[in-house]
């Protein structure tokens, strides 16, 4: 078999023969429609099948995967639970993973290959929803020949995704968490490329007039004792760990009910975006993805984060004696290509003309 031409299909099964691809496809169909009987209709399978389907699928993972709301013979509506985003959001990251990992299956020396050689990284979700990543990579493809394949995933997944060897390099905003990763042994080191602040936002009439306290942790302080609701990403990601530290320096330890972690975490700060618009409720963002958001005529920064709210954005590389099949040349390349001139230009310019000013800034740019 010329394994050049060989063709692959990739299926995740659940216990109890439930096929996981048919299970993935409807609940991606009914969170579309946001009806069981529409989304069997597209799958091609019965309302039955697909109702025993989901029922089966939860009894066996003992999850619950929808919310349902009764209508008679149409089915009714139904929405999609967090667990199930979550499983929907899993499955996508891996399917991802194994498209971008095929070349080396089908070719194992594929990488040393340079006209082919490319990069797997695993990115915070900033870069990747304003769009400069994109703009970066491209960038970055003309200047070496080396494609860069991202994907997606709160600052701490990246991290663990690298210490399981899933991928050549990671971009991240959580100093800490890069820190403990390469006092582990298994980073080799981190860059900071470029920078934004952290904003408090809240609801255009600013419910508990959070913006006269001054800075963002009195703030935080005014709506924990008013008890405004609050949304959180309540994940691993920058953001959350930047959130969760002012909690502590505040002293407080955020529960009730108006403190809610957002049902639409895996967009990242896009979500929680929507969400705060939604309820009226405040939340800490990245300043780059509030602007380009569609909610920021519904709700303004409060509050600009000070030095103590600095957000940088780090490359972090992989210790090459902890994983040796990693590409790791082409990954310390990309770290010296993303702080030369050239790609800091990118960054500093990025934005400036649709937005009227900078999204990020480049690192010998801190303010």
């Amino acid at each position: 078999m010329d394994k050049r031409n060989s063709r692959f299909r990739v299926a995740i099964n659940i216990e109890k023969g439930i096929p996981g691809d048919v299970l993935i496809g409807l609940l991606g169909e009914i969170s579309q429609c946001g009806s069981i009987s529409r989304g069997a209709e597209k799958m091609g399978i019965s309302y039955r099948y697909a109702w025993g389907l989901i029922k089966k699928a939860e009894e066996s993972l003992g999850i619950r995967l929808l919310i349902r709301q009764a209508g008679g013979s149409s089915g009714g509506g139904a929405a999609l639970t967090e667990e199930a985003l979550q499983l929907l959001h899993d499955y996508d990251r891996l399917h991802q993973e194994i498209v971008i990992h095929r070349t080396d299956t089908i070719n194992p020396k594929s990488r040393e290959t340079p006209d082919i050689n490319y990069l797997v990284l695993a990115t915070t979700l900033e870069p990747v929803e304003t769009g400069l990543l994109s703009v970066l990579e491209e960038a970055f493809h003309r200047e070496t020949g080396i494609i860069i394949r991202h994907i997606p995933v709160g600052s701490g997944q990246a991290l663990k995704m690298a210490e399981q060897g899933r991928v050549d390099i990671v971009f991240s905003h959580a100093p800490q968490l890069e820190q403990e990763f390469i006092q582990s042994g298994r980073g080799a080191g981190r860059c900071e490329v470029m920078h934004n602040p952290f904003v408090l936002i809240g609801p255009n009439e600013d419910l508990t007039i959070v913006a006269g306290s001054g800075d963002i942790l009195s703030a935080m302080s005014t709506i924990a004792k008013d008890q405004a609701m609050f949304i959180t990403r309540g994940d691993l990601s920058g953001t959350s760990l930047m959130e969760q530290h002012c909690w502590k320096q505040l002293g407080v330890d955020p529960k009730g009910n108006w403190y809610k972690k957002s049902s639409l975490g895996l967009m990242g700060n896009m979500g929680v975006i929507k969400e705060v618009a939604k309820h009226k409720a405040y939340a800490l963002v990245d300043r780059a993805t509030f602007m380009i958001s569609q909610y920021n005529s519904e709700l303004q920064i409060l509050l600009v984060g000070s030095e103590y709210f600095s957000n940088p954005f780090s490359l972090v590389t992989v210790n090459p004696d902890f994983l040796e099949h990693l590409n790791h040349a082409g990954a310390k390349r990309f770290v010296s290509w993303m702080v030369e001139e050239s790609a800091q230009k990118i960054i500093a310019d990025f934005g400036k003309g649709t937005y009227g000013q900078f999204l990020f800034y480049p690192i010998a740019n801190r303010h």
